[in-house]
């Protein structure tokens, strides 16, 4: 059983990371972002670098055997040397898994702010690809297989929870803000713990919105998880569980996307090549 948990660095201390070690907690994982000081305080985070290592060190001190952490390019400021320096540096401390993302603009952050008023500009998408890449290659060369295009791992640790929501298993979540999928629909409790209190106080629940997945909305997803992974989407699964021909029905998308996709194995995969274009392929692909 893979029981994980988050920790930012420099927030859990080495007695309490034995702690959660002792009640059965077997897989950490920390949000290093980066390893450059002037890169971390753009992205308003609070720790250090050195946390960041003192967090990692203690993690395994306390006995964690599966570790992973996570890194972000295409930061504002961020060379590509930069980027591989943080990469290389992480895998040096040989953690189990590695996640990198790049840095996205959200609705609602300071980040938002700055870009809308000119003060900051974004790297361009043909630098954000190249880091991308940058950063695949280097981490497959050192033993990391990407099996789901955000994530590495070495062999044997993928993240169960994830391959969980990536393949359409049922989950559910407890607390505010969590979510949860089960029974065919999806439910996601309030953020405010007020608010999710007094929903528990008075109906038993805290769910704030609940949303049915019918058979379109199901499709869809499971050509945007599926397509995620290394090992693709399985078509006879597909053709089982909504009766289409899915390379029928998407002919002339596919030729669209000749060079990106191929089919191997039964199932439809992205090449490595086109994983940068992952979201406009797997948009061409669902229905509307």
């Amino acid at each position: 059983m893979e029981i994980g948990m988050e920790i930012n660095p420099g927030e859990a201390s080495l007695d309490k990371l034995k702690a959660y070690h002792s009640i059965g907690i077997n897989r950490m994982s920390i949000g290093m972002q980066s390893f450059q000081p002037e890169l971390l305080k753009f992205m308003s985070r609070i720790h250090t670098v050195e946390q960041s290592i003192a967090s990692y060190h203690h993690v395994r001190e306390a006995g964690f055997e599966n570790v992973s952490a996570d890194l972000i390019f295409a930061v504002p400021g961020q060379s590509r040397e930069l980027w591989e320096s943080d990469l290389q540096r992480l895998i040096e401390m040989n953690p189990e898994h590695i996640s990198t993302y790049s840095l996205t603009v959200e609705e609602g952050t300071a980040l938002k702010r700055w870009v809308d008023n000119g003060h900051v500009d974004m790297l361009e998408d043909i630098i954000d690809t190249g880091m991308y890449t940058l950063g695949r290659d280097l981490l497959e060369k050192n033993g990391y297989d990407n099996y789901e295009i955000s994530n590495f791992s070495k062999p044997g640790y993928e993240c169960r929870h994830n391959m969980n929501y990536w393949t359409g298993i049922e989950y559910l979540g407890f607390g505010p803000a969590a979510h949860s999928y089960f029974d065919g629909r999806r439910h996601w409790n309030y953020r405010d713990l007020d608010k999710y209190m007094s929903g528990v106080t008075e109906t038993g629940y805290g769910v704030e919105e609940e949303e049915t997945i019918d058979s379109l909305a199901a499709r869809n997803e499971m050509i945007l998880t599926r397509l995620r992974l290394s090992k693709g989407l399985d078509l006879s699964e597909f053709s089982h569980s909504f009766g289409i021909d899915l390379l029928q029905m998407k002919q002339t998308i596919l030729k669209k996307w000749k060079n990106e996709l191929v089919i191997d194995d039964g199932r439809l995969k992205i090449t490595k090549a086109g994983w940068p274009l992952i979201d406009e392929i797997s948009s061409d692909l669902m229905d509307a």
